[in-house]
């Protein structure tokens, strides 16, 4: 029996379960400076699967509980009471109130595995299972409000839905996914706020979704379809796995409504013409549709072990962060991890072309996993998960204080990792999933047993195992602002003024305006953004970008404008005795030219006109490439020739140092002028001559040229093929074989017979 789906749901009113919900610390919600947590579950086994935050800041959560849940005040009980598995979707307000809770189910079991909000209204899609376990028997799922949804077949083992609830806990829709051989489940679902919803979901053997009919194997089978806020599917797909899947995974949405489907694959997987092979046991994959359901890109990471993809999340810019865990060894594209136990967590990123762009991993002796991963609008990814031993994240040592504990990672898209803590108590605790809210707070979930900490906060569970929901606000440093939004999390900055926007506060940021150079040796901290110092725009390297923000570029005392040598030597101070007229140039001519070293282009060469072609700041008098064009002036035929332009392929064939297009009129250098030369731009290091290029047209005879004599016949079929030279004139050559009848062929008309001895000199032998 379903209690109720209202906000306020059937409360258990005996006495003393009221008096045991006074009592009970399992009812009571922590606060503290550190947040809050709140716990719900009941008698036997209780789990929380997903949540996902609405605009104003409430949350939704979904999963499942086995005979009977309490939450605050209130409870639910199973359709099927006593051992029935049915599923809850819950509604909690910013400050950790229970706002409501409803829940569906029939005789069998019955879960839902994710959530997504729609930010239009604060709607809710989920999806999930139901009347697992039946195979055989009939049943029938209720949803109050809706027709109820039942098994096609009595042979099925378990059906697969997707359904629309509404901000007040009311359904407005729920669909079976249809027609399947044997089993079929939801998995994963996400929506992009304009009413397209996509879901994933398993399926052994053939599955029907509206009208597209899916073939799967005697394994696990993965699918994504699309369905509209009304609850019509548009389209249906699968890839072809037939060593299987495994059962999690996540599909993320891009800022362009595209489709990204990230899970793991067993021996081999085809996304349609993309074929991708595990080179373990299950590795990784990432794919991505278009509007129609085609799968467009695909890549894979993996090693020797078990490789897993829990959750998926996108930043600003499109890119496609992966939070899991590998055993081994694992590769994705360029990067490569060890790892340094049973199983290490991982964190990838992948650009929005479909490319492994960074791999992040950590952990210690035990099995660690990343289960779900967030990112705030400053950048900051947080990652939840569990931990089974220890391991160090930075100056944090986080060790479990029983079977696993939660762990709380913070780190930046660049892979660097800022911090971690831990959660938990003497059982088998572990961190599901993550969401932050408005304020950069982040809002874990998971599930334990027995008594769990939260930093200064605790729960005690009813049952074996319970779900919790803890929002970390602890505040390190003492600012005010809690660790989630605090750019500088361990020094106290309340302003959190962050001078080159790179998320990380003035605080502690070691280069604070991000040019490259560091603040102690930074004579410009804060100074300009947006640039890096290099020998081209800060010539003294003090951080001052030298246009328009370092009075004094060489740091030689003389200011640019009074500085006659603005760029002289690095470490060089102007003083009376080398530099008399202070002009900021050192007193000294070493060649005599009437000009100091300093303010000399060639100060060891006789220059007095200062002549620089090619405006690098060396004078011709020693630059030994006068015009800057790459080729030196020994091997260049144009040594004074065009500036502002490099050699290469492109613009000078046979690297002589002029440019083809305006100086070079023998571009590749053969001896035969490009007006005359048939292969202008041919091979190099050859000259034309009779020996090699028999007409003379600039082609090489042995490699370029296809008619060595230019008469018309091509080598191939010319008899003479280094014969007269041009076209034979008419009449001279009847039987085209390309030797002059008067000068060359010795057979006129080809037949194999000499001309001297044959009787019809003109006539083929076989006419």
């Amino acid at each position: 029996m379903l209690f109720s789906t209202t906000l306020c749901v059937t409360e258990y009113g005996a006495s003393e379960n009221s008096e045991d919900i006074a009592e009970n610390p399992y009812f009571i919600a922590g606060r503290s400076v550190s947040g809050w947590s709140l716990s719900a579950g009941g008698a036997d086994y209780d789990a929380v699967n997903s949540i996902d935050i609405a605009p104003d800041g409430s949350i939704y959560i979904v999963g499942t509980f086995v005979s009977s849940i309490y939450y605050g005040e209130n409870g639910l009980e199973a359709e099927g009471l006593l051992g029935d598995e049915d599923f809850f979707v819950a509604k909690i307000s910013s400050t950790g109130e229970w706002m409501w809770m409803v829940s569906a189910g029939s005789t069998g079991g019955d879960n839902a595995w994710d959530i997504s909000v729609d930010p239009r209204d604060g709607s809710a899609y989920l999806t999930g299972a139901y009347c697992l376990y039946t195979l055989g028997m009939e049943c029938t799922m209720n949803l109050p409000g809706l027709s109820p949804l039942t098994k096609v077949t009595d042979e099925d083992d378990g059906e697969g839905f997707v359904a629309q609830i509404s901000s007040s806990g009311q359904w407005q829709w729920a669909k079976s996914f249809g027609t399947a051989t044997r089993e079929d489940q939801g998995l994963s679902i996400d929506n992009d706020g304009a009413g397209n919803i996509y879901h994933t979901g398993l399926f052994i053997g053939e599955l029907q979704i509206g009208s597209d009919i899916l073939v799967g194997g005697q394994a696990y089978n993965l699918f994504i379809a699309k369905i509209n806020e009304t609850g019509t599917w548009d389209w249906a797909a699968s890839p072809n796995t037939p060593g299987g899947i495994e059962s999690f995974g996540d599909i993320c949405i891009d800022s362009m409504s595209q489709p990204f489907l990230a899970g793991s694959f067993l021996e081999y997987a085809s996304f349609d013409e993309i074929e991708l092979f595990a080179d373990g046991g299950s590795d990784i994959f990432v794919t991505r549709l278009n509007s129609t359901g085609g799968f467009t890109d695909a890549i894979s990471a993996g090693g020797t072990g078990d490789d897993w993809v829990h959750k998926c999340t996108f930043n600003s810019q499109d890119e496609l962060f992966l939070a899991g865990n590998f055993e081994n060894t694992i590769t994705a594209g360029n990067f490569n991890a060890t790892s340094s136990g049973g199983s290490d967590a991982l964190v990838a990123q992948v650009s929005n072309n479909l490319s492994w762009k960074n791999l992040t991993t950590f952990g210690g002796p035990g099995y660690d996993i990343a289960k779900g991963i967030a990112i705030s609008t400053s950048g900051e990814i947080l990652v939840a998960g569990e931990f089974s031993e220890y391991f160090s994240i930075g100056i944090d040592n986080l060790t479990s204080s029983g079977l696993s504990d939660i762990m709380l990672i913070s780190m930046q898209e660049n892979g660097t990792l800022n911090w971690g803590i831990s959660a938990g108590g003497i059982v088998e605790d572990s961190g599901i999933g993550i969401a932050i809210d408005s304020q950069g707070t982040p809002i874990i979930i998971g599930n334990y047993g027995d008594t769990a900490n939260f930093e200064s906060n605790s729960n005690t569970s009813v049952g074996s195992a319970d779900f919790f929901l803890w929002q970390y606000a602890k505040d390190l440093d003492g600012d005010g602002v809690v660790d989630g939004g605090d750019n500088c999390p361990y020094i106290a900055n309340p302003s959190q003024i962050d001078h080159d926007n790179n998320g990380q506060g003035d605080a502690c940021d070691d280069d604070i305006d991000g040019d490259g150079v560091l603040n102690g040796d930074d004579s410009c901290s804060p100074g300009s953004v947006n640039w890096n110092s290099t020998n081209q725009t800060d010539h003294d390297g003090d951080g001052c970008n030298d246009n328009g923000e370092d009075l004094d570029d060489d740091n030689d005392g003389i200011n640019d404008e009074n500085d006659s040598c603005s760029k002289g030597p690095v470490g060089w101070i102007s003083n009376i005795e080398e530099d008399v007229d202070s002009d900021g140039c050192a007193d000294v001519d070493t060649d005599s030219d009437g000009l100091v070293d300093q303010a000399d282009n060639c100060p060891s060469v006789i220059n007095p006109n200062q002549d620089d072609r090619d405006l690098d700041g060396i004078g011709d008098a020693c630059d030994d490439d006068v015009d800057g064009d790459g080729i030196t002036n020994s091997d260049d035929e144009c040594p004074s020739g065009e500036g502002n332009w490099q050699a290469d392929s492109s613009t000078d064939h046979d690297s002589d140092g002029c440019k083809d297009a305006s100086e070079d009129s023998d571009d590749d250098n053969d001896g035969v002028s490009d007006s005359l030369d048939d292969c202008p731009l041919g091979e190099t290091g050859w000259k034309s001559s009779a020996a090699e290029d028999h007409d003379g047209d600039g082609c090489r005879d042995l490699t370029e040229d296809f008619d060595d004599d230019e008469d018309g016949i091509l080598d191939v079929d010319d008899t003479c093929q280094v014969g007269a030279t041009g076209p034979a004139p008419l009449g001279q050559d009847r039987d085209n074989d390309g030797c002059n009848d008067f000068t060359e062929d010795s057979d006129l008309d080809n037949d194999g017979v000499p001309t001297t001895l044959d009787s019809c000199p003109r006539t083929p032998a076989d006419t």
